[in-house]
């Protein structure tokens, strides 16, 4: 039985991607848009993906294994009032881990850095969350409305980044 509305967020088991929901096609086959494209697969193979459930979600296998030094906790690259969400530089240890295994981390992060800023009365932040196909930019902007503190956000860069004013 189909349980999926129309642009609920999926995650596609074999491969650890996200993307959202659009349908059926005559065949039965879900459709699945990933980025760019569309992807046709068994309805067996995708479960819920709910982006709150990130914000809990431990990758203490990722984070215990790994040397401490290797990263800052908030990558603010000594300006605090910005993020690089780049896995590269975020946590590079992390750099061939599975798509949804790396989004998870990166969302967690820029909840991270947003609690950060409010905890240090920022007034304006940027976060680099790069142009790519939008998967990153989508799921910062998700976590942005989180914050009733936003007052607004101007993407930047050609829509690479996204700069947050609080209240």
């Amino acid at each position: 039985m189909n349980n999926y509305w129309v642009g609920d967020w999926v995650l596609l088991k074999k491969s650890g991607r996200i993307g959202k929901y659009e349908g059926l096609n005559k065949e039965g086959k879900v459709i699945v848009k990933l980025e760019n494209k569309k992807v046709y697969t068994s309805l067996k193979n995708i479960e819920p993906y709910l982006w709150e459930e990130t914000a809990s979600m431990e990758l203490t296998d990722w984070e215990e294994d790994q040397p401490k030094t290797i990263y800052t906790p908030l990558n603010l690259n000594s300006e605090k009032d910005k993020i690089d969400l780049h896995i590269d530089l975020l946590n590079p240890s992390m750099k061939n881990a599975l798509p949804a295994i790396i989004l998870e981390y990166q969302i967690r992060k820029c909840r991270s850095f947003l609690k950060a800023a409010l905890d240090e009365r920022l007034k304006i932040i940027t976060i680099i969350h790069g142009k790519g196909n939008g998967v990153l930019r989508e799921a910062v902007h998700h976590v942005i409305n989180e914050f009733p503190e936003v007052r607004f956000t101007i993407l930047q860069s050609d829509g690479g980044s996204t700069e947050v004013w609080f209240y």
